[in-house]
């Protein structure tokens, strides 16, 4: 099973995490509603091909589509390089820098080792154009990685 925390005020989901991992994020638990979603639920929202929320005490999962309910895809290298470098890469490098005694911290940085030669182009050969979302494409190819909730 893993869990799924969301604000209180607006039901957003704020983080995601597998039972085991709970024990390693920085997230104050009174501050969120806690709630178990199963393996696979988390699974695909890891690899962002679901969303979630919280509304009136009942989780929603959704699939995330574009705006013709078409899954969500990368076309090319600039707009993946958006993604990382706008969503991805600030949220490691906070996790980096503000948490330098956690467990997740190796991992993490080894994770943003990838990220960053997919943005400097030095690893451009390893994609192929279009790709569905980076977190499946990361699955898909043994790439260890985080999604961006699941990083504290």
């Amino acid at each position: 099973m893993a869990k799924a925390f969301f604000n209180k005020e607006y039901g957003t989901v704020v983080q995601i995490s597998t039972d085991s991992d709970v024990a390693n994020l920085n997230i104050n638990i009174p501050d969120y509603n806690e709630e178990t979603i199963s393996d696979s639920d988390f699974t695909s929202i890891r690899q962002s091909e679901k969303t979630i929320s919280l509304v009136d005490g009942a989780v929603t999962i959704t699939d995330l589509v574009d705006d013709e309910g078409n899954p969500e895809t990368f076309d090319n290298r600039e707009h993946l390089v958006s993604y990382l470098s706008g969503v991805v890469k600030p949220k490691l490098e906070g996790f980096l820098n503000n948490n330098p005694s956690n467990a997740m911290w190796n991992d993490v940085n080894l994770y943003k080792i990838e990220v960053d030669k997919v943005i400097s182009g030095s690893d451009e050969a390893a994609v192929t154009y279009p790709i569905g979302t980076w977190e499946k494409y990361c699955a898909d190819n043994s790439i260890n990685y985080y999604h961006p909730l699941q990083i504290p």
